[in-house]
This record gives structure tokens, C-alpha cells and sequence, in this order.
């Protein structure tokens, strides 16, 4: 008797240790598609795009760009279910230190309407494990940065932060792009060389 209550106790034991273990796994990770139905940041719908846009690439790199929307105004006849178009280039993302993060969220802190900045945060993954993300979560949560959103990266971010990382040409006319932009603004196609 006494034996088949042990084993009762150890299989109880076990269970509850394998929920907990699982509580805390679950803690260190976030996913986009579930915090959009259960979250009201007082985001607004299809905004892609606001004065600091941090992207986290795959290993876990934060880039920075401040490049914002080239139309944010209504009765436009824009469709914003597609992100704007907005002229990125390799060399307006800039890798973020640690130092660089504390200097940026303090300007956002200490400007004299800190509820109007809205942070983007774009990611590769709808799925996020990353220290990175949880450290720049942490930190805005700090400094009682309420204003952000966690979206995937655009195909503009992908394609320059490619060409960033790679270290190669970036021309947007031979980019074969797969969605589409509201604004369809681009700038004309550079001259051509005439021999």
C-alpha cells in the first residue's frame, strides 16, 4: 500500500513539475498573430511604419531606421493593407548596440510628448524566442514605453537589410517585389549611361 501511494505521489509530482517547467519555457517567447487578438496598444491598424523602426533580424541583430511613411494622410486612395513604399536603402539602417538602444529610448523618453512616439518592431518570425527582442521589451517597458508594435518585417526591410548584410548593390527597380505597396510612389529610374 505504502508503495503504490509513493508511486501515486512521485507520478503527481511529476506532472505538476512538467506544467511548471512548461509555464516558464513559455514566458521567454512571443508570437505577433496571438498578441494581436489578445493586446490593445492603442495601435493603429496597418501602420507599418513611425519614427523608429527597429528590425531583429535572425541572429538576433537590431537594426534601426527612421525612414517613416511618405504619405500618412487620409483620402489619399491609398490602400494600407500593403505597407508605403518608402525609398529604404542599406545605408539608412544602422546596427544597434546596447548603448546605442539606451541613447535612442532616452530620446523617445524625454521628448515633451512621449505618447505620440510610436515604435515599430519588425521581426522575420511570428514566433519569438529571441533575447534581443525580450531585452528591448524589457527596456521600453522600463522606461513606460506603451506605444509599439511587434510586426513582421516588410519586403523593403527584407530586401535592404539583405543587401546591408551582405554588402552588396541595392537597386530597387531590379528587386522582383512580391506584394505591393499603398502608395506606389517611386522615384524615377536613375539616368542611363549613353556610350
Amino acid at each position: 500500500m505504502t508503495r503504490s501511494i509513493f508511486i501515486i505521489h512521485f507520478i503527481a509530482i511529476s506532472i505538476v513539475g512538467s506544467f511548471t517547467a512548461c509555464k516558464e519555457n513559455n514566458s521567454s517567447i512571443y508570437i505577433i498573430s496571438q498578441q494581436d487578438r489578445t493586446t490593445n496598444l492603442n495601435r493603429q491598424k496597418n501602420l507599418f511604419y513611425s519614427e523608429f523602426n527597429f528590425i531583429m533580424d535572425t541572429s538576433g541583430e537590431l537594426y534601426l531606421h527612421k525612414k517613416d511613411s511618405l504619405l500618412n494622410c487620409c483620402s489619399t486612395g491609398a490602400n494600407y493593407s500593403y505597407p508605403d513604399y518608402i525609398g529604404l536603402m542599406p545605408a539608412d539602417l544602422n546596427l544597434v548596440s546596447d548603448d546605442d538602444l539606451e541613447i535612442i529610448l532616452d530620446s523617445i523618453t524625454h521628448k515633451p510628448k512621449p505618447s505620440i512616439n510610436y515604435i515599430q518592431i519588425a521581426t522575420f518570425s511570428d514566433t519569438l524566442q529571441n533575447k534581443v527582442f525580450f531585452h528591448l521589451l524589457k527596456k521600453l517597458k522600463a522606461r513606460k514605453i506603451e506605444l509599439y508594435n511587434v510586426r513582421l518585417a516588410t519586403e523593403e526591410e527584407t530586401e535592404v537589410l539583405r543587401a546591408k548584410k551582405q554588402n552588396s548593390s541595392y537597386d530597387f527597380y531590379k528587386v522582383k517585389w512580391k506584394s505591393r505597396f499603398s502608395n506606389m510612389v517611386f522615384p524615377p529610374p536613375p539616368p542611363t549611361e549613353d556610350n
